[in-house]
């Protein structure tokens, strides 16, 4: 017997490196597939989004003024700006393009660096709700197409908000299945960084709220065990047998009978 525990054990912790194994290997191809599609369109974008040169200006505004009157006076949510401002740091100190040149492959690259990493919250979301190979299909397909591939080298703010936004519905959906605080805690804090991104963040927190209410209602529920009233004689026995329920008057059966 003791043997025969032994192997199970051996045997489950093999299949789980493997399955690990596996996750990494899928994840370094949806790696170099999200390289290889942003460093095309790296290279092959000539002309920003209007709107990315909105969060640039945004993003220098923070070096001149307070980041509290910055805040105040926008009307974007600051995350996307401080991502660039922060990537544009070793972006200007390395390179000798004119200042409006360095700022532009700023927000291009902060927006790639996160089309990038998407792929590992899809990857492992896809595969907590279905199985690998949909999370795997899922992630390669989403880089690949035309308007989301177009959109997240664009340096625009869609990419950084996805990255946040799956993580959070991943740590989300680890927290319902296994109730532990750390994945509460992640989940909660993804949603404010995506919150603090853009203003459908906020969804977030609403969604995994109503999820959670539900699933805690459903699992009482499930638990919920009637009392077992029992009575051999007197008074509780003959309430129990024949008191009729509320709709029907808690009236007596056998005199309703009568």
């Amino acid at each position: 017997m003791e043997g025969h525990a032994l192997d199970t054990t051996g045997h489950d912790a093999r299949s789980a490196a493997q399955d690990r194994w596996r996750d990494l290997g899928l994840i370094v191809l949806l790696v170099v597939l999200a390289v290889v599609v942003r460093g095309w369109l790296l290279t092959h974008t000539e002309v920003p989004a209007r709107d990315t040169v909105g969060f640039i200006r945004y993003a220098l505004e923070f070096e001149d003024e307070s980041w509290s009157s910055v805040v105040k006076k926008n009307h974007q949510h600051p995350g996307y700006p401080i991502t660039i401002l922060a990537v544009s740091w070793p972006v200007r100190a390395l390179s000798h393009e004119a200042a409006a040149e360095a700022m532009s492959l700023s927000a291009r690259l902060a927006s790639g660096f996160a089309a990038v990493l998407l792929v590992i919250p899809m990857y492992f979301l896809g595969k907590l709700l279905f199985h690998r190979a949909a999370g795997f299909g899922a992630a390669a397909l989403f880089q690949c197409l035309p308007v989301s591939a177009h959109i997240l080298s664009d340096g625009l703010s869609e990419a950084l908000f996805l990255l946040l936004a799956s993580s959070s519905l991943g740590f989300a959906v680890l927290a319902v299945q296994t109730w532990r605080p750390r994945h509460f805690a992640v989940c909660g804090a993804c949603a404010g960084l995506a919150y603090l991104t853009r203003p459908e963040g906020v969804l977030l927190v609403v969604a995994t709220a109503l999820v959670l209410v539900t699933v805690g209602l459903a699992q009482r529920r499930a638990a919920y065990r009637p009392l077992a009233v029992r009575a051999e004689r007197g008074y509780a026995r003959l309430y129990l047998q024949s008191v009729l329920q509320a709709e029907m008057g808690c009236d007596f059966d056998f005199l309703r009978k009568a």
